[in-house]
């Protein structure tokens, strides 16, 4: 399965904006996208491994969405905002898994 990695940050206008959108988008695919969190600005240091995965895939600024292969290997990168927006639902198309639904199971 292939796996979708957005990293944001709490501090960064354009994640937010993409927060909001992914909140709005009507398919159950966008479950697959997991947030890393970069976010340098609170108490709370960086999770190491949150820098390991965004060393791995040189993510210097957010939002970036990266798709990899199951092994993790980069298949897409998208950078910004707009971006991202812009072609989410292409690329869930594309890279995400769909869900069996019960006629799907049963042919």
């Amino acid at each position: 399965m292939n796996r979708f990695y957005l990293f944001s940050k709490k501090s960064c206008g354009p994640c937010a904006l993409v927060d909001k959108y992914f909140k709005g988008v009507k398919d159950d695919r966008i479950s697959q996208v997991q947030k890393i969190d970069l976010e340098d600005a609170g108490p709370l240091p960086i999770p190491e491994e949150n820098l390991r995965l965004a060393k791995f895939y040189e993510v210097t600024a957010t939002p970036v969405l990266v798709i990899t292969d199951k092994d993790g290997r980069p298949l897409d990168t998208k950078v910004g905002g707009m971006a991202i927006t812009q072609n989410i639902r292409s690329l869930l198309e594309e890279y995400g898994t769909k869900k069996e639904t019960s006629d799907q199971a049963t042919a």
